[in-house]
């Protein structure tokens, strides 16, 4: 019995030890994963710090890039709109927008650039249709006053040239002067029609006929001038169709520039041909003088531009009306020499006259004032300032062009 006692302490000593090994390990286990705990707790309290500092930049990033693009859509455009508003409601209408996209305030702005071209537009033809009937009051004016003093010259004319024998050089002398005021009286008649419509006729019609009545009116000013008129119209056509009259008044206005525009001893030389194709004919007057620049090229030709002191910008606005009243078209190039007394590497003028030789019906018959001639010349990219004259600086002055 006592061995039976021993072994049952034994087995119980040995159950002890085995129960406390188990509860050390236990413990162990327990310890490890406590520790194991708070490491992924610390683990993932730095992950949510991280998340949510990412989160916090993102906002402040995605915030500002919208304030960004906010200013940039939306604020700034509609500033740059306020700021035109103002600005062509002060007067100033030749402020343009930038249109950049194509959304609903890109389109406003093309819209105000728009309203901004029509109101520019509106404002030069009403100060155009002033100045014309400005200018037609003064023709008025001028062709009453001249007409009676011209008709007083006729009559002495005629009355001397009676007097004389006939074949004197003093008789075709007064002949000449009677045949000026009679063409100088048709030129009046017809400047009283620069304020009306222009309504070409054009007509079969000689055209050396034309070429030689400009030449034999404007040898006297040229013979004054000391300049040469040459005439080169062996390659002219024989007959061609157009309005005597008005190309007469463009071929005097364009000739007249030339003797104006040429030193003593130059020469303006005329010359007419007939295109290769033989679809147009073409007059050509060049001349030796300082030549036109570059950027003057399609300014010359709008009404009231002009670079000489007592000229008026009227005389290349109207031929080119006329020009394009038949169908053609009148350009500036490189005259035929260098300019005589011009700055080195510059030379001549010359003026070139396309004519078609079937005009279409009905083409001269459109209503093309000055002022609406004006119109169509400010298209060319350069828009005409409100109907001021312009003016050159003195050296441009000197050259006598338009």
């Amino acid at each position: 019995r006592v061995k039976a006692v021993e072994a049952a302490r034994q087995d119980a000593i040995g159950e002890h030890a085995t129960l406390q090994k188990l509860l050390d390990r236990a413990e162990l286990r327990i310890l490890a994963d406590t520790e194991q705990a708070v490491v992924y707790a610390d683990q993932i309290r730095v992950r949510l710090l991280q998340v949510l500092a990412f989160a916090f930049v993102t906002a402040v990033l995605v915030g500002s890039l919208g304030l960004i693009l906010l200013r940039r859509w939306v604020v700034h455009p509609v500033a740059a709109l306020r700021t035109a508003a103002a600005r062509i409601a002060a007067g100033d209408l030749d402020h343009r927008l930038p249109v950049q996209g194509r959304d609903e305030l890109a389109q406003l702005s093309g819209e105000v650039n728009h309203m901004a071209a029509m109101v520019l537009a509106m404002q030069e033809e009403r100060v155009e249709r002033e100045r014309l009937a400005a200018v037609g009051e003064m023709v008025r004016r001028l062709a009453h006053n001249l007409r009676n003093p011209l008709a007083g010259i006729r009559g002495l004319a005629e009355v001397s040239r009676d007097e004389l024998a006939p074949g004197s050089d003093v008789r075709q002398n007064q002949d000449r002067i009677i045949a000026s005021v009679d063409r100088f009286e048709k030129w009046l008649a017809d400047l009283l029609g620069v304020t009306r419509p222009l309504a070409i006729r054009p007509e079969r019609g000689q055209v050396r006929a034309v070429l030689a009545g400009v030449i034999e009116a404007h040898r006297p000013m040229a013979r004054t001038k000391g300049v040469l008129l040459e005439l080169d119209d062996a390659q002219a056509p024989e007959v061609a169709t157009f309005d005597a009259r008005h190309l007469e008044h463009t071929l005097v206005a364009i000739v007249t520039n030339a003797i104006q525009a040429s030193p003593p001893g130059g020469t303006v030389r005329i010359q007419a041909r007939a295109s290769e194709d033989g679809e147009d004919w073409e007059v050509r007057v060049s001349d030796q003088g300082p030549g036109v620049p570059l950027e003057l090229h399609d300014k010359i030709f709008k009404p009231y531009f002009t670079t000489k002191r007592d000229g008026n910008g009227i005389g290349l606005a109207l031929a080119q009306q006329v020009v394009r009243a038949h169908g053609g078209r009148i350009t500036v190039e490189p005259g035929h020499g260098k300019g005589l007394g011009a700055p080195s590497g510059v030379i001549g003028a010359a003026f070139v006259v396309r004519i078609p030789f079937d005009i279409p019906a009905g083409l001269g018959q459109e209503l093309a004032n000055t002022g609406q001639a004006g119109a169509q010349g400010g298209q060319d990219s350069d828009h005409r300032r409100r109907g001021e004259p312009a003016v050159l600086d003195p050296t441009h002055a000197r050259q006598g062009r338009a």
